[in-house]
Order: structure tokens, then C-alpha cells, then sequence
């Protein structure tokens, strides 16, 4: 299972699902909500989508009870597959990669706010968000946590970082890093940046990738 990132399809990961079929894998891409082809109004932060993905893989399951299953996330889209990580999972989940994912939802929409409105305090203007979204996005920034979810994950995870990512910055992939339970490997590409590591190295990338993910699946 790919899942691309914010603002974008699955037409954005194309070239990743290229990589896992010629691995032999089968590869499943949804849109996530809001993105794409779904519907919704208001973007899940991975929050919400972790329980579409969750559906989906039931659904394949419901196909094929045999099936091995890898969840692979860019920016949102790995933030969802870690905050997948703290929902109780079937075994037939064997690993997640995440690359560019964000800690949580709230920081990073803070450093998007901080940058749009420069004049504009963060306190109280930010912080009235979170209850506006509860209302009518059914959830609030803060819970759309990464760390948090990664605290109880149990299934294998890889995380990829760019050096030069400025978004899903450092601080924040050390933080998921360091809070993650479960077996776990954290790439740095030096010349990555964001959403951009499997271009910029992409032997180092997919070697990676498919040495981690493939230890798992048999």
C-alpha cells in the first residue's frame, strides 16, 4: 500500500509502485481524503486516513488472507503509515516506510501558519483552530501525533530523511526516531530534501528500502 503526499494522488508515487512491482509485489494506491480522486472537504493530516488505509488493508485481506503487506508513505502519506502504527494491527502488516513524514499534524501546520501570517500572533489566532476542527473536520490538530502513535507500534518501521528538508525537518525525524518501539532503521540521503530522496539517490534509497522491507516478508 503507497500513499502519496499532502496535495497530491497517487499519480505523485507512480514511479515508487513501478519499483515494488518490479519486486514482485501487488501494489495498491489510494487517494487519500481530500486528495486525488476521493471525496472530503477537509484533509485527514493522517489521522483520519489511517483508518481508510486500515480498511483497505482489511479489504485485501478479505481477498487474500495470505497477503503480506507493506505500507510505504511519503510526507503525509508516511505520517499516516506511523500513525497507523498506533492502532492495533493485523499480523499480515510486515512493515511501514516512512519518508518526510511529520511528527505531528499541529507542528507543522504551526510552522505553515507562522510563514503565511508573519504579523499575526500565534496565541490565540493558531490555537482556536483545533476546536473549529473537531467540529467540522471531526478531529483537532493535536491529536494527528506521529510520536505518540509510534510509542505502541509494533510492526517493523524504516524511516527516510532527507538532509536537506526544511518541512519534516530533522528535529522532527529524531523525535519520531528516538519514540519508535518497534525494530526500526532511520536512512539519511544527504543530498534529499523534501518528498525528493528517492530521486536524489535512488540506489541508496531503494536499496534501502527493499533490504528493510523484504527481511520482513517472506
Amino acid at each position: 500500500v503507497i500513499l502519496h503526499g499532502q496535495n497530491g494522488s497517487m499519480e505523485d508515487i507512480y514511479d515508487i509502485a513501478y519499483r515494488y512491482s518490479e519486486e514482485g509485489y501487488n501494489v495498491l494506491m489510494p487517494d487519500l481524503r481530500a486528495n486525488g480522486e476521493s471525496e472530503g472537504s477537509y484533509f485527514g493530516m493522517g489521522w483520519l486516513d489511517r483508518l481508510d488505509v486500515i480498511n483497505w488493508i482489511d479489504t485485501i485481506l478479505d481477498e487474500n488472507l495470505d497477503a503480506q503487506i507493506v505500507v510505504h508513505g511519503v510526507e503525509m502519506g508516511g505520517s499516516t503509515a506511523l500513525m497507523m502504527t498506533g492502532s492495533p494491527l493485523k499480523d499480515s502488516i510486515k512493515a511501514v516506510v516512512a519518508e518526510g513524514a511529520y511528527s505531528n499534524a499541529q507542528d507543522v501546520v504551526q510552522m505553515e501558519y507562522e510563514a503565511r501570517h508573519e504579523k499575526l500572533p500565534v496565541f490565540p489566532f493558531f490555537y482556536m483552530m483545533n476546536p473549529v476542527m473537531k467540529v467540522w473536520a471531526g478531529y483537532s490538530l493535536s491529536e494527528a501525533d506521529a510520536v505518540a502513535s509510534v510509542a505502541t507500534a509494533k510492526v517493523p518501521i524504516l524511516l527516510i530523511h532527507g538532509a536537506n528538508d526544511t518541512y519534516a525537518t530533522k528535529e522532527m525525524t529524531d523525535e519520531l526516531n528516538g519514540a519508535i518501539a518497534s525494530t526500526h532503521k532511520l536512512v539519511t540521503i544527504q543530498s534529499g530534501g523534501h518528498e525528493d530522496c528517492r530521486y536524489a539517490e535512488p540506489d541508496e534509497y531503494y536499496n534501502n528500502v527493499f533490504d528493510f522491507v523484504n527481511t520482513y516478508v517472506k
